[in-house]
């Protein structure tokens, strides 16, 4: 322990040449950098550079940004030297015995990127303040579209990259002609900025402005044009605008068809993310053929051992689950896990999501125990790679506190949801979409343990994140709404429960169509409330409904149709008895 009288800074200069700074490759300099990190909140560990480098680092960034940001997130320890081979042994022996490689490797890069990020905000102000006209450097704007880029991505910090990149737009429109190529990489980043803010309408239109320049400018399936093609696709996908998302998906697989030929691994990506919306819509086996066909062309272009070939794998185990097939989904599982150890080696980040995906499927075949197991190694993973309160931890927590409730030991599952909305708390602050999910959780939690009070009031927290996030026509509204009405049921409030049910079927036709698995449920659940409000004929007619959507898509045989079929019957009977 260090005297808080004691507790000091420490500076570690980072010393040019930007592409190769000196002290991140000596082992004396990282293992005092990990000496700092061990210490906690005795040390303040600080990265500096000296004044009269300050212009030359500017001028850096403008020239060299990638390389020089490259060089300072590619730290690896493990490679570091020192003068004396005895030396080095020791230290490295002292990270092993502390907090290991990876961990101070990543450490030292969130410092570096924190650093790398101040120092460049800082040189778009030197260069604004010195120039006589910034307002028309394209090395400026450059700069501020790439700082842009690491806020959105590594910082998550939307808003202030979205004002970079306006001002780099500013100096665009002043020196280029307008369609120049570069509006059109703006203008696509732009629309990721919005998607991560969930403002999906304005990452279309900015999406499709980038779309339209690069058609003007390139031929229709160049690889650009294609790209463009499938990030709005991406966007109907997150709309849960399914259909519109797979036409949209087609024409980027025509384009890179064309482009790269459909052996590629490009072409593969796009076939993998077209598989998530045919997931969505329901249709599972469309959905496996395009992830199967992802694998192929992975393993074929990129061979077995390589992390996108894993990331098939990764998928198709989770399609394997949500189709019952649990085995196969273990063995998937198996596969993607075999290959990340070999690539990444055991402590890497991908193992923790394999550990995690593979206690979902016990969790199905109702081994809680082995469930746990898997998430007790994904935990250890992800808090030594991320600490403590990252959101990685906190969606453990969440999937441990499910594993609790199904063994109902409902203390520990309370405790586990806690510790989940407890970190997203911290991270995101009150009204982010993650809260909205961990709110959620609570209210089927609480449901569960027919505290119905407490769950409405979860239930009705996230229904407000959800609604200023997406507005009220979205999935995920409508989802949320419809476990509100299961909660209104069991307060015996079923003039609510109805109404919020029909609201629930409005938003279901209105993305999903007429024969979405979840528009059977909407017609369930506003039948079980007109029966628990008596009006039967009003149940008849969902169940009507229910039943001539399953015909044609299930067929009289399955069993939810024959199900539904003596519902209705006991409807209509109660209906003549009734009368």
């Amino acid at each position: 322990h260090v005297p808080k009288e004691h507790r000091g800074n420490w500076g570690c200069a980072c010393a040019f040449p930007l592409d190769s700074p000196i002290p991140l490759t000596r082992s004396w300099c990282l293992f005092e950098i990990m000496s700092s990190f061990n210490a906690g909140d005795a040390v303040n560990l600080q990265i500096r550079l000296p004044t009269h480098q300050q212009t030359a680092f500017v001028q850096g960034l403008k020239d060299s940004y990638s390389i020089a940001l490259e060089a300072l997130l590619g730290v690896k320890t493990e490679e570091s030297q020192a003068f004396l081979e005895a030396d080095r042994d020791n230290i490295f022996r002292a990270v092993e015995a502390s907090i290991g490689f990876y961990k101070l490797n990543s450490l030292i890069n969130d410092q570096m990127r924190g650093w790398f990020l101040e120092q460049g905000l800082k040189g778009v102000q030197i260069i604004e303040d010195s120039s006589d006209d910034a307002s028309s450097d394209l090395e400026l704007a450059h700069l501020c579209a790439n700082l842009a880029s690491m806020l959105s991505s590594d910082f998550g910090d939307q808003a202030k990259a979205l004002a970079l990149y306006e001002k780099a737009l500013a100096i665009d429109s002043k020196v280029l002609e307008p369609g120049h190529l570069r509006f059109a990489n703006t203008y696509g980043n732009m629309a990721n900025a919005y998607v991560a803010q969930r403002e999906l309408d304005k990452a279309l239109e900015f999406n499709k402005k980038a779309l339209d320049i690069r058609l003007k400018n390139l031929s229709e399936d160049h690889e650009d044009v294609a790209s463009s093609i499938a990030n709005i696709a991406t966007v109907y996908y997150e709309k849960a605008e399914y259909d519109i998302s797979l036409e949209y998906f087609d024409k980027a697989l025509a384009a890179y068809s064309k482009n790269v030929g459909s052996e590629h691994p490009e072409y593969a990506t796009i076939l993998a993310n077209s598989a998530k919306a045919y997931s969505e819509k329901g249709d599972k086996d469309q959905a496996m053929k395009r992830e199967e066909k992802a694998l192929a062309i992975r393993q074929q272009a990129l061979g077995e051992d390589h992390s996108s070939t894993a990331m098939s794998y990764n998928s198709l185990s989770v399609l394997f689950l949500t189709t019952g097939q649990f085995e196969k989904a273990l063995e998937y599982n198996e596969k993607a896990l075999a290959i990340r150890r070999r690539v990444f080696g055991e402590n890497h980040p991908s193992i923790a999501e394999t550990y995690n995906n593979m206690a979902s499927v016990y969790q199905e075949k109702d081994q809680p125990d082995l469930a746990l197991e898997m998430y007790d190694k994904a935990l250890a993973i992800l808090q030594n790679a991320f600490g403590a309160n990252h959101p990685h931890v906190a969606s453990v927590y969440n999937n441990m506190a499910m594993v609790f409730k199904a063994k109902k030991d409902y203390d520990k599952a309370f405790e586990y949801y806690e510790k989940n909305l407890a970190i997203l708390r911290k991270v995101y602050g009150e009204e982010h979409l993650q809260m909205a999910t961990a709110y959620f959780n609570l209210a089927i939690f609480f449901y569960s343990q027919k505290q119905y009070e407490a769950a409405l009031e979860h239930g009705e927290k996230a229904l407000h994140i959800q609604i200023a996030t997406f507005g009220e026509e979205h999935l995920a509204v409508a989802n949320t709404n419809n476990n509100l009405a299961a909660i209104y049921c069991a307060m015996e409030r079923y003039d609510k429960a109805l109404s919020v049910c029909e609201k629930v079927l409005t938003i279901r036709h209105s993305l999903l169509g007429d024969k979405h698995p979840l528009i059977v449920e909407a017609y369930n659940n506003t039948a079980i409330a007109c029966k628990k409000m008596g009006n039967y004929s009003k149940a008849g007619e969902c169940y009507e409904r229910m039943l001539e959507i399953q015909r044609e898509t299930l067929g009289d045989d399955h069993p939810n149709t024959q199900k539904t079929m003596r519902q209705l019957e006991a409807v209509n009977s109660s209906c003549c008895t009734l009368v």
